[in-house]
């Protein structure tokens, strides 16, 4: 990314399995993946400069003030064995979780939250992770405006009552299936989309040096009909959902 771009555009990063994983040999397991701190050092840092991001923490939020939208930015995988390759595992800590339901659930009356993270957390949905429960069972007690009481097994426990919540979450927005897939189940509406890298499980046609080499999507979020349109730029189609 260039310097001129960093210097005119804010960027909002997420973190997944992919940042960063070193490996020595195609056919086996030989290799490392480098830690937190060293991912928050290479594109984390940058965030102190316009985010609430903590120091090595890699989750944080952004409000946009003209449209009432707090965009929060998740880390679904906090676990990482830093002594093989593909060493990091889906996770959420207790601190990322109590950050969660006190201070990034905690909007401003009239805002309406958006949520990007890495892993899908719907069980119908290619590459979700049960370890990730936790985040589904938060939104959805959101919007439902229920109390929560969930243990993750791993040592992550939420108990919280959002039956008074002033707000929605839009929608959870997130990738590493490599597919443009979608759900609406109890109240929570999940989004995945699909890989600018050309994967063999892509179900695009990707041609290289053509617009379909790229693949990405720009959102609008129309908060007033509580609709989600996006348009798709490079291989595969434009979308539009109900939330």
């Amino acid at each position: 990314m260039s310097t001129k771009y960093k210097q005119n555009r804010n960027y909002y990063p997420i973190i997944g399995n992919h940042d960063f994983t070193i490996k020595f040999n195609r056919t086996d397991d030989t290799g490392f993946t480098y830690g937190i701190k060293e991912s928050y050092g290479l594109f984390g840092r940058e965030l102190e400069n316009y985010t609430n991001v903590s120091n090595q923490k890699m989750y944080y939020y952004r409000d946009n003030t003209a449209q009432k939208i707090r965009y929060v930015f998740v880390n679904t995988e906090e676990s990482i064995d830093n002594n093989v390759a593909w060493g990091v595992q889906a996770k959420v800590s207790q601190e990322q979780a109590d950050w969660l339901v006190n201070t990034a659930l905690n909007v401003p009356t009239g805002y309406q939250i958006f949520v990007v993270g890495h892993v899908p957390i719907h069980p119908d949905l290619s590459a979700y992770s049960s370890q990730l429960d936790i985040l589904r069972k938060i939104f959805e007690s959101v919007n439902n405006k229920t109390s929560l009481s969930f243990d993750t097994g791993y040592g992550t426990v939420v108990n919280h009552d959002f039956t008074n919540t002033n707000t929605k979450v839009i929608a959870y927005l997130s990738g590493h299936c490599h597919k443009d897939s979608s759900k609406n189940d109890n109240g929570l509406l999940h989004i995945t989309t699909g890989c600018d890298a050309h994967y063999s499980d892509d179900v695009w046609t990707r041609v290289p040096q053509t617009t379909s080499e790229q693949l990405f999507d720009v959102f609008f979020i129309d908060t007033e009909n509580s609709k989600i349109n996006t348009i798709r730029i490079g291989a595969g189609d434009d979308r539009s959902f109900a939330y």
